[in-house]
């Protein structure tokens, strides 16, 4: 193992000088692999995000205090913290610089991670399609933005961390080219109708056990915004183009104040003016639905925009409620046990409200409110005709879903999952987006009962073991890839889909809702393990590669037990997300996994670590029943 040890070293380049702690590097290799010839080096990224990490401890670690202790609250059945807050009274945003003119006109984007060919192919079709819209409107304004995803798409390995920063950058520069499996990709794509490119650091819940400050992982999104500023920022200033961050997960006020500090101290530390970064912030979280407002008010005009993650906020809604299968709202009786994916649609007012009421504030703010994610796939079936049929299907329905996200909503623009889809963004072009766009939804009423409200509970032994399938699944194919975004079932499943999957299974367990059928299967455990032998079959196939082959049945087995071990323990709720960041360190790099079993400021993390370190000491000693 390659370790560099970093203690009180200066750094002086290109107008940043930082002096760190005591920090230990882990697996050097990999970031001289990815930027060791770039100036200035990857040792000044280190030292920032340790900065960064050592300014803001006493914040973060009260923000998670405090969100531990709304999690009691809520438990309790004290709903106080969710209550939907209203905009200032006479609040004014800073007048920070107006340098997002080119975002005003794009009406799609694309989401997806820079890892191997991904980056590369999603630019070059973008770019073709921009210069086509360019010339069927006369203008060169792109149509068409691309957000590049360091979070929920991208793998928990810090290869992958590393990888797609490097591309990123390096499709800035237009040098990006890679080999993989045997084929060169390059930049193809015209420079003057390159995407308006943003990027998605991993939120704050999320740890980096590979840079250690006084032994402890560092957090994550610091890392990235590091890494970020160091390599990307640069390139985009360069080009005179907007420097735009997505910020996911924020549950509370204080962490949109952390982000707002934060990206002060790096404005600073490169000598350009505040507020010169702009951020688009996701709704995505349970409780941030209560404290939009409260968000936007707090990154002073930094804001441009909002995003719904109707996934994420799926997931948190199971994960903040988890306590309850009913509960009393404004003295009505509410049900909060949410139905199987498949059926809690975007017509459904539990979603549609949290929409509604999203885009209500972003009109009264004067910011973009931009639709979700459409996370089907084109059809791949080897009849082409099936195939056809089908796609021309899902087309239809995937421009039928964001014209109405676009009209109904006032949706400035929306996401999409594949190039396949992109075609879209024609027909949006064409939508007419007049002004009121906010007329469908400006007098619409979202009460606090509306956005507790679950639709009645549809969710089957089927769908139940349909979930257990995406689980294990995703799981096993996140640890074999390093990549976060997974083809299954011709949808795009990433971490907040799987977490849906994951939690909907362990909240129907610790509330003994389907007692009988699981019983009548067998119980959970053999759930997991028939379920799996399917599962296992579509992990395999298709390897030609005898090693790979047996080390991916390893491994499922490991994927397999701690499953298993999360949906029996009723006390604690499961995130498929700590639990893959550990299972990453353990494949990867002992003394990362060490760090995060061993942390004592990070409890909540260390604890699945210590699972995943009793999976493998069982299967070591052959103890696993799996």
């Amino acid at each position: 193992m390659d370790l560099n040890i970093l203690r009180h070293q200066t750094i002086k380049n290109n107008n940043i000088t930082m002096t760190g702690k005591d920090f230990k590097l882990l697996a050097t290799d990999v970031f001289k692999k990815y930027f060791g010839e770039l100036q200035p080096g990857y040792e000044n990224a280190i030292a920032l995000a340790v900065e960064l990490d050592a300014k803001y401890q006493s914040a973060y670690d009260e923000i998670f205090r405090q969100r531990k202790a709304l999690e009691k609250r809520v438990d309790s059945g004290d709903l106080s913290d969710l209550k939907l807050k209203d905009p200032t009274s006479g609040w004014k945003a800073k007048d920070y610089p107006k340098n997002y003119e080119q975002y005003k006109n794009t009406v799609l984007e694309m989401t997806g991670n820079a890892l191997n060919r991904m980056g590369i192919n999603a630019y070059n079709y973008i770019s073709e399609q921009n210069s086509k819209m360019s010339k069927a409107t006369g203008d060169n304004a792109p149509k068409i933005a691309w957000m590049c995803c360091g979070e929920d798409a991208n793998g928990a390995q810090i290869e992958s961390v590393c990888e797609n920063i490097r591309h990123l950058r390096d499709l800035f520069t237009g040098e990006a080219k890679v080999q993989f499996n045997g084929k060169e990709y390059k930049s193809t794509g015209n420079q003057e109708h390159l995407p308006p490119t943003s990027f998605r650091p991993r939120g704050l819940h999320c740890l980096d056990s590979y840079v250690l400050r006084n032994n402890e992982p560092i957090v994550g999104s610091f890392l990235d915004l590091a890494l970020w500023s160091t390599f990307v920022l640069p390139m985009i200033l360069n080009k005179k183009t907007l420097p735009l961050l997505y910020i996911p997960k924020m549950h509370l006020t204080q962490e949109a104040q952390l982000w707002q500090d934060a990206l002060k101290t790096i404005e600073t530390k490169t000598n350009i003016p505040e507020g010169t970064i702009k951020i688009v912030f996701l709704c995505e979280t349970y409780p941030g639905l209560f404290n939009v407002a409260k968000n936007i008010e707090a990154f002073e005009g930094r804001c441009i925009g909002v995003n719904c993650g109707r996934w994420d906020y799926l997931y948190s809604y199971v994960q903040v409620l988890a306590n309850h299968t009913h509960l009393k709202v404004d003295d009505k009786d509410v049900n909060t046990t949410l139905s199987a994916k498949h059926i809690v649609t975007t017509n459904v007012d539990l979603l549609k409200k949290y929409q509604i009421r999203v885009a209500q504030l972003c009109h009264f703010y004067g910011i973009q409110f931009l639709g979700g994610m459409n996370a089907q796939l084109p059809n791949n079936d080897p009849d082409l005709k099936k195939r056809e049929l089908e796609n021309q299907q899902i087309l239809s329905s995937t421009r039928k879903n964001k014209t109405d996200e676009r009209t109904f909503y006032g949706a400035s623009k929306t996401w999409v999952a594949h190039i396949g889809l992109l075609d879209v963004a024609d027909t949006l072009r064409q939508v007419p987006h007049n002004q009121p766009i906010d007329k469908q939804v400006k007098d619409v009423k979202v009460t606090r009962q509306d956005v507790f409200q679950s639709p009645p509970v549809q969710y089957t032994i089927q769908d139940f073991e349909a979930d257990v399938d995406v689980v294990l699944l995703y799981c096993v194919q996140y640890l074999l890839n390093r990549n976060g975004a997974i083809a299954i079932n011709n949808l795009m499943e990433d971490m907040a889909t799987s977490e849906i999957s994951s939690s909907l299974n362990w909240f129907y367990l610790k509330h003994h809702l389907m007692d009988n059928d699981i019983k009548s299967k067998g119980g959970i455990e053999a759930i997991i393990k028939n379920v799996g032998e399917n599962t296992l079959k579509k992990v395999v196939s298709g390897m030609k590669d005898a090693s790979r082959r047996e080390y991916a049945r390893k491994l499922f087995t490991i994927v397999q037990k701690c499953v298993l071990e999360l949906y029996n323990d009723s006390a604690n709720r499961p995130t498929l997300e700590k639990l893959l960041y550990a299972l990453a360190a353990k494949e990867d790099n002992e003394e990362a996994f060490k760090a995060l079993s061993n942390s004592k400021r990070f409890k909540w993390s260390s604890d699945v670590a210590k699972l995943v370190g009793r999976v493998y000491a069982e299967r070591d000693g052959h103890r696993s029943k799996l």
